[in-house]
């Protein structure tokens, strides 16, 4: 079966309107945030849904901001022009405050200050009995799996007498602990979700349908093949033949559960 892929050239300096949508872990905080074309010098900001348009050209560089989310650049090429869609996945940007110190206020005299200074080991949580957490900050994946617990089939016993907490069971039994299990696992490698949303982006379900709402768990879901790296490692027509197949096989287990 042979398969033929028309592309069309798109002139240097022509300009487009595409559309963009911006994912993210906290899908509460996708809202404003600002998207500038470094090139043209334009920008736009997302709206509640994480959606924008703006006016690219071919080598054009985007740049998103936010506090809260580690920056993101992203050149434009011609596929992003014949697609007329960007998607970008963003990732929360963990933060350490400064340490505050407080002291005496000075007098001014510089000799007077100097002799009353006593200075000590900046106070912390537990210098006031506050319990504090330094640790890393887990990911939402990560609490969706502390929360849902670990399912061990001694647990099964307690329930005749009621000794021990139900939702570790129910997750364990309907599967959703491993799957969480995975998607911890998979986090650690965003670089090639990212690429893969990136290349594919909003305008591959214009032609293969999917909900919005299931779309993320889709590309989770491509992810979980042990050959996914090589795939989107390779040429364009080779990831998204896979992503064909992948997304053939993502449908039947829905029909499956439906």
């Amino acid at each position: 079966m042979l398969v033929f892929h028309s592309y069309t050239i798109y002139a240097q300096g022509q300009k487009l309107v595409i559309d963009g949508e911006v994912f993210s872990e906290d899908s509460d905080a996708i809202e404003g945030l600002h998207v500038i074309n470094t090139t043209q010098n334009q920008n736009t900001t997302t709206d509640a849904n994480g959606k924008f348009t703006i006016e690219v050209a071919v080598n054009d560089q985007l740049e998103i901001s936010s506090i809260q989310y580690k920056k993101v650049t992203l050149v434009i090429t011609e596929t992003h022009l014949k697609n007329k869609r960007i998607v970008l996945y963003l990732e929360i940007e963990v933060n350490a405050l400064a340490e505050v110190k407080l002291g005496n206020t000075l007098s001014g005299n510089l000799y007077d200050d100097i002799a009353n200074s006593k200075a000590k080991k900046p106070i912390d949580f537990y210098d006031v009995g506050i319990p504090g957490y330094k640790g890393k900050r887990k990911t939402k994946s990560e609490r969706l799996l502390q929360e849902a617990g670990d399912f061990k089939p001694g647990m099964l016993i307690g329930i005749l007498v009621l000794s021990v907490p139900i939702n570790p069971i129910l997750n364990g039994l309907s599967g959703r602990t491993k799957r969480l299990k995975q998607r911890v696992a998979l986090e650690a490698n965003t670089e090639a979700m990212q690429k893969l949303i990136a290349k594919l982006g909003a305008a591959f379900f214009n032609d293969y349908p999917l909900e919005t709402s299931r779309r993320m768990d889709f590309f989770y879901f491509c992810a979980e093949d042990e050959n996914f790296n090589n795939h989107i490692g390779g040429g364009n027509i080779e990831m998204f033949d896979f992503v064909i197949e992948k997304y053939k096989e993502y449908q039947k287990n829905l029909n499956l559960k439906e």
